[in-house]
């Protein structure tokens, strides 16, 4: 199970790659 950090830098990490999707997406 990972800890607090990692799981926040994970979740950060796979909102900008979606937020990068989307604007790529409607454009």
């Amino acid at each position: 199970m990972m800890d607090a950090v990692t799981f926040r830098i994970v979740m950060n990490e796979s909102i900008f790659l979606l937020d990068k999707r989307v604007v790529f997406d409607s454009t």
